[in-house]
């Protein structure tokens, strides 16, 4: 029986990658980290190029996981000029799939041991699990999920594109028939300040392009229809010490660091990086209102049409300055009279009323994404 996912609107890590020293594991596959020459199939012959090791792919019921080795050159601690070189490094990214079932949980302090057991069950290599917990993590994506009808999200990436007005040649908003999402910057390009994030309907990306993982773990138990993710990454160390210099997140290293950081703190990464492209909007109060009803009964239609919520209509209400305090509370008084009165007229109106619903399903998915407009 398909269900709702639960945790809505929370933060949760999607994915990783992990940089375990080489020193403290074991390696099962020699083939991880041995180098090799290529045979011709039809003469047999050697060629004499020696390849040096490439990259592991385990890929089962769509799940794609690489194992890799690499080589670099790390600072002593505590020391300006001292460096060991060719220190050696297991890579590894882990993501949510290897949860399977649980992937909406996402990567938690709770579950962290089941992605250790998957990861060791290749018979790759192996750390042990408190190697696992201390070891370097970065290249980080995390994850917000929310429910919202197909058209009233469109609407909401078209509002979201033009707030971005001078940051919009970071923006790609796409509308296919495989997806419908609004990427920012490429994470190839991405900077601290232009980071690399990316809005799009998790439903219709599991049945066209994770197919096979959504028929095997998804399919049965969850219901993707109007699924919208909306997914941040912290890109590289620079961003990471932006992030922490600006308190958006606390000091971390180890991948038992960030597992330890509290939903709170996560929830400002991500609305921090999507502000980061958003202009705030102007503001203007008007200095006089026409108290023609006819005019104010159009005029709430067309912004109703536009995207206000009821909320909004009445804020206009309050916006008259008079000549001293007394005629503006006398003004605004009036002009909430004659508000409400439209406004009870429009919502008698069925069609109207279901836009104003409409409405506000996509102010709500907006804020929750953190954006005040």
């Amino acid at each position: 029986m398909q269900k709702y996912i639960k945790n809505i609107n929370i933060p949760k890590l999607d994915s990783f990658k992990l940089r375990i020293p080489l020193r403290n594991c074991q390696i099962i596959n020699p083939e991880l980290n041995s180098k090799f020459q290529k045979i011709l199939i039809d003469t047999g012959e050697i060629l004499d190029t020696v390849n040096e090791p490439t990259p592991i792919h385990h890929i089962k019921n769509g799940i794609n996981f690489r194992i890799s080795i690499i080589q670099t050159n790390i600072k002593m601690p505590g020391s300006n000029d001292k460096w060991l070189n060719g220190v050696k490094y297991i890579i590894i990214q882990p993501s949510a799939k290897l949860l399977k079932q649980k992937y909406f949980k996402g990567i938690n302090k709770k579950n962290i041991r089941l992605i250790y057991q998957e990861i060791m069950s290749y018979n790759t290599f192996h750390c042990s699990y408190r190697t696992f917990l201390k070891s370097l993590i970065y290249d980080i994506d995390l994850a917000k999920d929310n429910y919202l009808k197909l058209e009233n999200y469109k609407e909401a990436l078209n509002i979201i594109y033009n707030a971005s007005k001078e940051n919009q040649r970071f923006l790609n908003l796409f509308k296919q028939y495989k997806n419908v999402g609004l990427e920012f910057n490429k994470r190839n390009s991405a900077t601290p300040t232009k980071p690399f994030i990316k809005i799009y309907h998790k439903g219709l990306e599991l049945e066209n392009q994770s197919t096979e993982f959504y028929n095997k773990y998804i399919k049965e138990n969850i219901k993707v229809k109007n699924l919208i993710r909306y997914e941040a990454t912290i890109g590289n160390y620079k961003h990471k010490k932006r992030l922490i210099n600006k308190n958006i997140l606390p000091q971390y290293t180890t991948l038992f660091d960030f597992l330890s950081i509290e939903n709170k703190n996560l929830n400002n990464f991500m609305e921090h990086s999507i502000n980061n492209y958003i202009t705030k909007a102007i503001k203007i109060k008007s200095i006089e209102l026409s108290n023609s009803k006819s005019m104010l009964y159009s005029m709430i239609n067309e912004l109703i049409q536009n995207g206000s919520t009821i909320e909004m209509l009445q804020q206009h209400a309050e916006a008259y300055i008079g000549k001293n305090q007394k005629i503006t509370l006398q003004g605004i008084n009036r002009n909430k009279e004659i508000l409400n009165y439209l406004i009870q007229i429009t919502l008698n109106d069925e069609a109207k009323n279901n836009k104003i619903k409409d409405n506000n399903e996509v102010q709500k998915f907006i804020e929750n994404l953190g954006i005040k407009l």
